[in-house]
């Protein structure tokens, strides 16, 4: 029993080595494939595989499992700084803005002069204040089909000091 359970512990670690090596390459599906059949095995550092399937969701543009995963990670008491940056990102791409705003700071914690911290609370306070605005944009129809390629939508600084 101990030599069987040796060698499927053997196999997984070589299925994380084999992730992560796929995951520096940047084929991040790839990666995610192998890191999700460890993690459903329960073997290795599950907290460590479940970071990095967080990460490739995030990098293959799938925030709600990515947000899904992060909220795994958070739950652990070992979870890599960078990676509060990356929740705080996936929880304001959901709308989630004070939590993001809290994950920033735990970021800022480790990393006192990354901008992107700072950044992120400052976008999540303005998204917040727009929420509470009323919508600026109407709808405008154009009756001449030729003028069509002439007009597009222009965006204006609602926070500008400048009116």
């Amino acid at each position: 029993v101990l030599l069987a359970t040796s060698a499927s512990f053997a196999q997984d670690f070589g299925k994380i080595i084999r992730a992560d090596e796929k995951y520096a390459a940047l084929a991040f599906n790839e990666a995610l494939e192998l890191y999700l059949d460890v993690y459903d095995k329960k073997m290795g550092n599950v907290d460590y595989v479940a970071a990095k399937i967080a990460n490739c969701y995030r990098l293959t543009g799938q925030p709600t499992e990515s947000l899904k995963w992060f909220n795994r990670v958070s739950a652990t008491t070992n979870m890599e700084p960078i990676n509060y940056l990356y929740y705080a990102q996936a929880l304001a791409a959901s709308e989630k803005y004070e939590v993001a705003v809290v994950n920033y700071k735990k970021f800022l914690d480790n990393y006192p002069n990354d901008s992107r911290g700072l950044l992120g609370i400052e976008a999540c306070d303005r998204a917040k204040d727009m929420a509470k605005m009323p919508p600026v944009l109407g709808s405008m129809t154009i009756t001449l089909p030729i003028l069509a390629p002439y007009f597009s939508i222009a965006l204006f600084n609602l926070f500008s000091t400048k009116y």
